[in-house]
């Protein structure tokens, strides 16, 4: 394909309008994008996916809100690490607060992976942030029933944890499983 007009004109993409009104393109069927996509080499589908994250970010800088789990997608998949990171917290806190538990947990595994692996978000001390997320993921882990496994992350909490107010505050998290 040379250009959007041919795609468009042998019915591959479809012009719409976007529900605020913007002029938008989608893919007629989901397997005419699996088979181009699947054809780009891989660097050229992490380029694609980083310069999409940017546009988003770009285009909603006032209103991530709405494009959160997008912008964690396509910057992990555009790897862009530290912006994967960014986003993939701040999606877990999204989903969490929207009750959508196991979409949390695995952000939330994903911001402990990428800390693991030496990423990190600007301005935010990366130990404080391990021992936030891994409270919260336990959390998350208690409200889907996986005790044992909250259980153990609280108990990597606890040693590091040095004001009394919050050791008992954890203390009665790891009460309440029981």
């Amino acid at each position: 394909l040379i250009s959007l007009d041919e795609a468009i004109k042998h019915h591959l993409v479809m012009p719409r309008i976007s529900p605020v009104g913007n002029k938008d393109y989608s893919f007629a069927h989901d397997k005419i994008l699996e088979a181009l996509y699947g054809r780009l080499e891989p660097k050229k589908k992490s380029l694609l996916h980083h310069q999409f994250a940017d546009y988003l970010e770009d285009r909603y800088k006032d209103r991530l809100s709405e494009v959160i789990f997008d912008l964690e997608l396509h910057f992990t998949r555009g790897l862009d690490h530290n912006k994967a990171l960014k986003y993939a917290l701040e999606a877990g806190n999204v989903a969490q607060s929207s009750y959508a538990n196991a979409e949390a947990a695995s952000f939330y595994e994903t911001v402990l992976r990428l800390l693991s692996e030496g990423f990190r978000v600007e301005g935010v001390d990366a130990v404080s942030l391990q021992i936030r997320v891994t409270e919260q993921l336990a959390d998350v882990f208690v409200l889907l029933g996986k005790y044992e496994e909250a259980n153990r992350l609280y108990g990597q909490v606890l040693p590091v944890l040095k004001d009394g107010v919050e050791i008992s505050r954890l203390h009665t998290k790891i009460g309440s499983v029981y």
